[in-house]
């Protein structure tokens, strides 16, 4: 997504409804939320535009303000394999709300059994 404006509508389209939510990490939701803001807007993603939003946004705290341009924009797979890896993403988002609910519906079930979870 760094690399290429059009791989951020791609992953927008595959991440649908969850959105940032997708992303385990904080650090990760609040960047793709910082990316997706700049790119409906219509602005250019680049290192000044980026590091000022990722630090209002506190991307990870020391993402925007310690590491380069370079080795955010250089540690990144392909953009052309944007919706493949963002396909990944939301798979384990999937299956991490799966755990969620199956654990949830566990102490449910022992709770109403007056069983401790």
């Amino acid at each position: 997504m760094l690399l290429e404006r059009e791989a951020i509508g791609e992953v927008i389209n595959v991440l649908r409804e969850a959105g940032a939510q997708a992303f385990n990490l904080e650090k990760h939701q609040q960047l793709y939320e910082v990316l997706v803001k700049l790119f409906l807007e219509g602005q250019p993603l680049d290192e000044k535009l980026l590091r000022p939003s990722c630090r209002s946004a506190a991307c990870g705290r020391s993402s925007a303000s310690t590491i380069s341009w370079a080795a955010w924009s250089g540690g990144v797979p392909s953009a052309l394999h944007a919706a493949r890896y963002a396909s990944i993403v939301y798979d384990k988002y999937l299956l991490r709300q799966l755990v969620a609910a199956a654990h949830r519906a566990r102490a449910e079930r022992a709770g109403s059994r007056g069983i401790s979870a």
